[in-house]
């Protein structure tokens, strides 16, 4: 095992509504905007590889609540000790970014800096590849069903025990 930088490593996957054609603020669809519908989250501890996951339906603002009451059992506010791992740059800077506009409150601090497993991949392999492709370059099989939050997020996962294996992973993407 490769000694991590961080403790623990957050995979998130939103699912939004309105995923064919999304909202973007200054053009698109201004009636209709695409609002998180799933908050599914996987914790990786970096030392032993384990995982823990939540699923969560609520409003936004109470997943939210229980999404950093769930992650402060294992690691305390502002959660300095957790890198956050997404597929792409959307689900932190276009979904969770504009749920919060929705929901009139701020971007949690903790996401500014995240890790985007795709970006990562395309250095690795060459170029971009979507959570399947990934899998199967790396000899693994697709979990669950496409565009299920928590399947989505727990093969994303998979893939990034992977590399915890191999490789120290550090944040490579901003909000």
């Amino acid at each position: 095992m490769v000694n991590q930088p961080f403790s623990y490593y957050c995979v998130i996957d939103f699912e939004a509504s309105n995923e064919e054609d999304p909202y973007h603020p200054g053009h698109g669809r201004k009636d209709y905007p695409s609002e998180i519908i799933q908050f599914p989250a996987v914790l990786i501890n970096s030392s032993n590889n384990c995982i823990n996951q939540v699923d969560n339906a609520d409003i936004f603002i109470n997943v939210l609540d229980q999404f950093e009451s769930w992650l402060s059992d294992y690691t305390p506010k502002p959660f300095n000790n957790v890198c956050f791992v997404s597929d792409g740059e959307f689900d932190f800077n276009h979904y969770l970014r504009l749920q919060c506009r929705i929901s009139d409150i701020s971007m949690p601090s903790y996401v500014r800096s995240y890790f985007d497993i795709k970006k990562y991949f395309k250095g690795y392999c060459g170029y971009y590849k979507n959570i399947r492709g990934m899998l199967n370059y790396l000899g693994m099989r697709f979990e669950g069903n496409n565009h299920n939050g928590l399947d989505d997020a727990s093969n994303i996962a998979r893939v990034v025990q992977y590399f915890l294996q191999r490789k120290v992973l550090e944040t490579n993407s901003y909000c």
